[in-house]
């Protein structure tokens, strides 16, 4: 599906595409020649510096070769190692040697494409290539040998669009082994190595592999290389140029760096959304400005447009596919406005923030340089994929989530004399999510609590009131959430004495604090031995609750049930 639904872009109506055998490329520089082949100048394509120093030019459809460590050239727009022969800056005798193959193999391949087409452009490149000595040319001070140039014959078109050239292009890619392609069906070339993807943060520059089979362990029948599940070169072009076009655009992608995963989000019609931008960034793009998000709406008609989204992350010389989503946009819309609105957090009297895919999923890992027992046994680019389901699909996250926030939460804990709680936030946003689900929920709750999840809250609740009174309490946040008896019996015991050194600072202070322990110390009744990972999860809400003084209506709601019931 994913493949199809690529091709699907590319093909779209309205799209330019590229030439078959195309793709495009930043040209440096021109070559002019005039008619006799002579040499006109060599001129830059565009002028100024790229955002980090580099040359900057103009992009034009031209061959494509994959890169690889042979020796191959491209048709009329190549490097100037292979254009014109220019040699290394620090030439060993490696490079020389590479330098003489690359640039004989480009004047053979422009001698038999003049000599198939009879175009008389391709002729004079030839005749001009002939009779080149590098030595006579007068070559720019800042030619690099690694830039790209293309020819241009006296009308100052590029040589290589000339319709003429590329159907001889595409005709030589359609010599090899045919078979019936998977995607298009025709008895068409099928591509033996498909084109790289270009574009994936993290990967490599000269591109990645999205479909290889390159050691017996990925053959089947017999078959070599792309030939285990055939494509035609056509539809393998489409492919990857799609892929290399949608990593392009930043309005269509964002990046996890703390797992190196780039989430790709599409529609069928090729327009860019604004999910993408509420996904990565949702404070950013003022969440609160759009109707429907900040408040889920009811459903209404549903239109039939499709929403594609891709997680990828790079590995090797391979781009691996680690999810694939396909969904409709409205239902797709409904479920975004209810994962924002499902892991809103509030801190004191301020407005609830509410976090994307990235904060979420920085806030999952290891800060820093440390490790911790077990890190291994998660893989964090399928944690990124979960949150996205819970975000598309309103698919809940599974319990891996929940285990990894927990033990980031209470590792995250600030100290008291440093105060603020925004540390923990994006993680009680992730915990809220794990807990709460979105599947078949409509209403507007927060916190649902139920009888399971009830005692753990209170828990929470507690340790963190008795947190205020002992401010050593706190490092004992991991044992309490999950043996409660064995933590909180001998706080509570020793809390007297931390209520009878505020009280004779602040007594309203204390008597609040002990009205406040006892109230829920009454409400929990007996401590419960052991908590299980959901009520955990529970136990770490109520505490971010009591300690950002923040309780939210549905938990005030399921207390006083359970006080009634009491």
């Amino acid at each position: 599906m994913l493949l199809s639904s690529l091709i699907d872009y590319q093909q779209r109506p309205g799209h330019r595409r590229s030439p078959p055998g195309y793709r495009p490329a930043t040209i440096h520089w021109w070559i002019d020649l005039d008619l006799a082949g002579a040499l006109v100048g060599i001129r830059r394509t565009a002028d100024g510096a790229g955002p980090r120093g580099g040359k900057v030019g103009v992009s034009v459809p031209v061959p494509y070769v994959r890169a690889t460590n042979n020796v191959a050239a491209r048709l009329l727009a190549d490097t100037a190692s292979n254009a014109l022969g220019h040699p290394w800056p620090m030439v060993d005798a490696r490079h020389r040697a590479r330098t003489i193959l690359g640039h004989a193999a480009f004047r053979d391949m422009v001698r038999e494409c003049a000599h198939d087409t009879g175009e008389a452009a391709v002729a004079t490149v030839a005749r001009f290539l002939d009779h080149v000595t590098l030595a006579h040319l007068e070559l720019p001070h800042d030619l690099h040998t690694v830039d790209s140039m293309a020819y241009r014959v006296a009308d100052g078109r590029p040589v290589v669009e000339l319709p003429a050239v590329q159907a001889w292009w595409a005709s030589r890619q359609e010599q090899g082994q045919r078979e019936r392609c998977l995607h298009c069906g025709d008895q068409r070339a099928i591509s033996r190595v498909h084109p790289f993807v270009r574009g994936i943060p993290g990967g490599k520059p000269s591109g990645m592999a999205l479909v290889s089979a390159n050691s017996p362990a990925f053959q089947s029948y017999g078959r070599t290389q792309g030939y285990n599940a055939p494509l035609c070169n056509g539809c393998a072009q489409a492919y990857t140029s799609a892929l290399s076009e949608l990593l392009g655009d930043r309005r269509v992608c964002f990046d996890l760096p703390s797992s190196k995963t780039t989430v790709l989000l599409w529609t069928e019609d090729g327009s860019p959304h604004e999910l993408t931008q509420l996904l990565a960034d949702p404070e950013g793009y003022g969440l609160g400005s759009l109707p429907g998000y900040a408040t889920p709406t009811p459903a209404g008609p549903a239109q039939d447009v499709r929403l594609r989204c891709a997680v990828l992350t790079p590995s090797g010389s391979r781009l691996v596919v680690r999810d694939w989503i396909e969904t409709n946009l409205d239902a797709a819309r409904r479920n975004v406005a209810r994962f924002f609105q499902k892991q809103a957090v509030s801190s004191g009297d301020s407005q609830p923030r509410r976090f994307g895919i990235p904060t979420l999923e920085r806030a999952l890992h290891q800060r820093g340089g440390h490790r911790q027992k077990g890190d291994g046994f998660h893989d964090p680019p399928l944690v990124a994929a979960a949150l996205l389901r819970n975000a598309l699909l309103g698919q809940p996250p599974p319990p891996l989530v929940l285990h990894l926030a927990l033990r980031r939460f209470a590792v995250s804990q600030p100290r008291p004399d440093r105060g603020g709680l925004h540390l923990g936030q994006p993680l009680v946003a992730v915990i809220r999510l794990a807990l709460t689900g979105q599947a078949g929920r409509e209403s507007h709750e927060q916190s649902p609590i139920d009888d399971g999840a009830s005692a753990g809250y209170l828990c929470g609740r507690l340790f963190s009131l008795i947190g205020a009174t002992q401010p050593g309490a706190h490092r004992y946040y991991g044992p309490a959430s999950s043996v409660p008896a064995a933590i909180l019996r001998p706080l509570l015991s020793r809390s007297r004495h931390g209520l009878a050194r505020i009280r004779r600072a602040n007594p309203a202070l204390a008597g609040h604090y002990e009205k406040r322990i006892a109230d829920v110390s009454s409400r929990i009744g007996e401590l419960p031995a052991s908590l299980s990972l959901h009520q955990q999860g529970w136990f770490a809400l109520g505490y971010h609750d009591q300690r950002a003084g923040v309780v939210s209506p549905p938990t005030a709601a399921g207390l006083r049930t359970e006080t009634r019931a009491a």
